[in-house]
């Protein structure tokens, strides 16, 4: 088996990490230093960045973040609070056969284990990695007694032409989207940082009436619009020249991802978010994106919504290990 040697980044692989993230397939833009930067500043988590060696070269990046809460050690990849949807280790060579991929995987995961007790914590009481879409094996994590749990995302081809994908929307779908569309007191329109603050502040006061906790500050979108302006798009849609509903875009490799937004009109209007949807599509289409991505795909109702884009079922994997503590610490977490 392969002898996979695990530490910090020396500072010129720092100088290559967003490189060779662009050229693995379980890399995205959230694996990338100036939002795991901003990730790290906003969640008031220690950035570590972790590589994966055989032969001093690396085979493997995984940012990882720790956070100490009152007497509780607690680790992340993503952060708790940071809207990254997933992140865990990327593997830097997909190009090698099956047997060395599990040996790299198996091998990184078991010296990770030491480096974690011997250069973050000695004891960690929960952590938590929500894997890249790309990654599947989760055999390496389920051995080492890690608890593995599927989380879902939607994805729509965008390989079609525009009209094919519009007809394979649900019919009540289409219908409330023409009649969006015939409406004249709306218009959608794309947006900037202004926008996107907008829609931001939509959701958290969406959050707010729901009793629950909002943790994406508008700050934090900020940092990240200026540090990737070029990777972000806003789409909301006026009723009556006030914004009522929008979307917040990230683009991410060959995909258009809906990151933030689309909640429910302030103003009662038929098809508002059908539309806002179906102009990201557009959206994507027109700019060369092959799928458009509604992240979340596990919570019931909102699947209802969502399934209606006729969008294919893509697995992302939570896995967990705790103590006693880590599962006091997860069950105050979200409250603090």
């Amino acid at each position: 088996m392969l002898n996979i040697t695990v530490r910090n980044a020396s500072p010129k692989e720092l100088e290559e990490w967003d490189d060779c993230i662009d050229l693995s397939i379980q890399g995205s833009i959230f694996h990338k230093i100036g939002w795991l930067k901003a990730a790290a500043k906003h969640t008031n988590t220690k950035l570590f960045y972790i590589v994966g060696c055989y032969n001093n070269k690396p085979m493997v990046l995984f940012p990882l973040f720790y956070k100490k809460i009152f007497f509780f050690n607690l680790l992340f990849s993503p952060p708790y609070g940071s809207g990254i949807p997933w992140m865990g280790p990327v593997l830097l060579d997909a190009k090698l056969p099956q047997y060395k991929k599990e040996d790299i995987q198996y091998s990184f995961i078991i010296n990770m284990i030491d480096f974690i007790s011997n250069d973050i914590c000695s004891r960690i009481d929960y952590k938590r990695i929500i894997s890249p879409r790309n990654l599947k094996d989760m055999r390496p994590y389920i051995w080492n007694d890690y608890n593995v749990t599927p989380s879902y995302s939607y994805l729509v081809s965008l390989k079609l032409d525009e009209e094919e994908i519009f007809n394979n929307f649900k019919k009540q779908e289409r219908t409330d989207i023409r009649r969006a569309i015939k409406n004249k007191d709306l218009e959608i329109k794309k947006g900037g940082i202004d926008e996107i603050i907008i829609i931001n502040d939509l959701v958290r006061k969406r959050y707010d009436n729901q009793g629950m906790k909002y943790r994406i500050t508008s700050n934090y979108i900020r940092e990240l619009y200026l540090t990737y302006p070029k990777q972000f798009e806003s789409i909301v849609l006026e009723y009556n020249n006030k914004i009522i509903t929008g979307l917040i875009l990230i683009k991410n490799n060959n995909t258009l991802c809906h990151w933030i937004g689309g909640t429910p009109p302030t103003e009662s209007v038929i098809g508002a978010n059908a539309l806002l949807h179906w102009m990201a599509i557009k959206t994507g289409k027109s700019n060369g994106f092959k799928y458009y991505e509604l992240l979340g795909a596990d919570t019931r109702h909102l699947c209802k919504f969502k399934a209606k884009f006729n969008p294919s079922l893509i697995d992302h994997y939570i896995i967990t290990k705790t103590n006693i503590l880590g599962k006091i610490a997860s069950s105050i977490y979200k409250y603090i």
